[in-house]
Order: structure tokens, then C-alpha cells, then sequence
């Protein structure tokens, strides 16, 4: 069931500050790189190789890491 969008922008709003935009535009070129039933299938592969890293101690999801821009425009196709 789709979340509620204002709710939605106000968590990553507050998760990623000053640096929405730029994960935003970054994920928004990925997800373009592919057609939709084509990133349905690969999506969660992709993610795996983005995911921000978890500290020793912590576990699971909502555990604090830092997103890694850069590999996330590394995966967007160049043809």
C-alpha cells in the first residue's frame, strides 16, 4: 500500500537535510537508466551494491549510515 507522500518527504527531508536534492536527482537518474518492469526486477540488486554500510554494534533496519552519492550515479548506465 503507497505511503503518505507528505509524510514520506518530511522523513527524508529529515534524514538527508541539505542533501535531499542531490539523492533525489541521483536516484532519479537510476531509476530513468531502466525501463519500469526492468527496474522492478533489478531494483533490489542495485540497491545492494548503494546501501550505506552499517556501524559495528548496530543492526537492522533504520541503523544510521551515510549514503554513498557517488555509487549510486556509478550504476546509472552510459550508453
Amino acid at each position: 500500500m503507497p505511503g503518505n507522500p507528505a509524510q514520506i518527504e518530511k522523513y527524508l527531508a529529515g534524514k538527508f537535510k541539505d542533501r535531499l536534492e542531490d539523492a533525489r536527482q541521483a536516484m532519479a537518474d537510476l531509476a530513468a537508466a531502466y525501463e519500469p518492469a526492468d527496474l522492478y526486477h533489478r531494483g533490489f540488486r542495485l540497491y545492494e551494491q548503494f546501501r550505506p554500510g552499517v556501524p559495528a554494534g548496530e543492526s537492522g533496519w533504520g541503523a544510521l549510515g551515510e549514503l554513498d552519492l557517488a555509487k549510486v550515479r556509478a550504476l546509472v548506465p552510459t550508453d
